[in-house]
């Protein structure tokens, strides 16, 4: 069978979301046990995410150093020793340590194979690409759970990060089929970069070294661009609603006396609306405008999260967490695209590296928001704050032109 060449990326993508999917409905669960503490699930998750954070606004120049490519496989490596080591950890300090380190990986291999989408695909057929990335990602999503919640209950924690480390692998495996290529010059000195330089004021002109000036320079060039401001602020609501619901969604039906089987079932079950609904509406992409989907997507989802507070029961919450992701499916291909099809070429490394941190800004405000609501007035109670905050990210993308 013929596959193109984001049909190969997008099955290398499927394997590596497969090693995340494959241990988050129980890993808030091996969390818990170690701390004793729902709240101190979320804070380790803040602080771990806060490191991906940092890491997002170094890929750029890591990116142009060494190449999209060796980065990528440097992560994977790294990413299967972490999954390994985590089957020896036996304390809070060391999950931190070993989490962290996971996170920075996992932020590094995925955030490069988002770059890639625009290296294979043409222009046009980018919202196309996206919607095809996303369901083969979203697709492990499904099916990683389940397995999860099986082979957690017949073999234990250390198995599931055991299955990761093999799925990392064969990740590792499939890019030498995928014929990847940076079209760069290779070296420090690149001619690209330096005419875009001159021409734009952007990266240092030769040499590529981290610094606080550099990144601060980067920033300030992104945040001109007003519209990919807003579409930040997008990605950051976006993945507030998908932090919630990974880690808490277990937490809540463990307390109902839900077996960790059925756990795996319902948590996977969340990503059905992402792999039916996304192809689709990108196809929709030329009749319908991106402004329109993301509003319609943050209203949706904003009701079905404000409506768990007053339907708190196990299948109740399911299908309203089942909702609210049919809005996130108008939303999540459509925030990629956009910043890939409107930065300039020159600076897709670094914007799309800045962009990502939205990603990571949400996974460490909303499990710390998260934990300070269930201290004060509870974990039902909390989704009258969650929801309403969503509502706000529809009114911030609908000023985006």
């Amino acid at each position: 069978m013929r596959i193109n060449r984001i049909g190969r990326l997008s099955i290398s993508v499927f394997l590596y979301t497969f090693s995340a999917a494959v241990i988050a409905p129980v890993y808030p669960l091996f969390m818990k046990s170690l701390t004793g503490s729902e709240a101190m699930v979320g804070v380790i998750y803040g602080i771990t995410s806060f490191f991906g954070l940092i890491f997002c606004l170094l890929s750029g120049e890591l990116m142009q150093k060494y190449g999209r490519v060796l980065v990528l496989k440097t992560a994977t490596i790294m990413l299967c020793v972490c999954f390994v080591v985590l089957t020896l950890v036996t304390s809070v300090v060391d999950l931190v340590l070993v989490e962290s380190m996971r996170v920075v990986m996992a932020t590094s291999a995925f955030l490069t194979l988002g770059v890639l989408v625009k290296t294979v695909s043409r222009k046009d057929d980018i919202e196309s690409s996206e919607g095809k990335f996303y369901t083969f990602s979203n697709v492990a999503w499904l099916i990683a759970p389940v397995i999860s919640g099986i082979v957690f209950m017949k073999y234990g924690m250390n198995a599931i990060f055991l299955i990761a480390a093999l799925f990392t692998t064969v990740a590792f495996l499939s890019l030498e089929k995928t014929h990847l290529k940076d079209h760069r010059i290779h070296g420090n000195l690149n001619f690209h970069y330096i005419r875009a330089h001159v021409i734009n004021k952007s990266f240092l002109p030769a040499t590529y070294y981290f610094g606080v000036k550099t990144i601060a320079h980067e920033v300030k060039h992104f945040v001109q661009y007003r519209n990919l401001v807003l579409v930040y602020f997008a990605s950051f609501g976006l993945y507030m609603l998908f932090s919630t619901q990974w880690i808490y969604l277990p937490i809540i039906l463990s307390g109902f006396g839900v077996s960790k089987i059925l756990i795996g079932l319902m948590t996977g079950a969340l990503v059905l609306p992402l792999i039916f609904l996304e192809i689709p509406f990108t196809r929709m992409s030329k009749r319908i405008t991106t402004k329109r989907f993301i509003v319609a997507g943050f209203v949706i989802s904003s009701t079905a999260m404000t409506l768990v507070y007053f339907f708190y029961s196990q299948y109740a919450i399911v299908a309203l967490f089942l909702t609210a992701c049919i809005g996130a499916a108008m939303v999540e291909p459509f925030k990629d695209a956009y910043i890939l099809k409107h930065c300039p070429p020159h600076k897709v490394n670094v914007f799309f590296g800045i962009f990502k941190t939205a990603q990571y800004m949400g996974y460490t405000i909303a499990p710390i928001l998260a934990s300070i609501l269930i201290l004060v007035i509870g974990i039902q109670q909390m989704f009258l704050v969650i929801g309403p905050i969503l509502f706000i990210f529809a009114l911030i993308a609908s000023r985006l032109k």
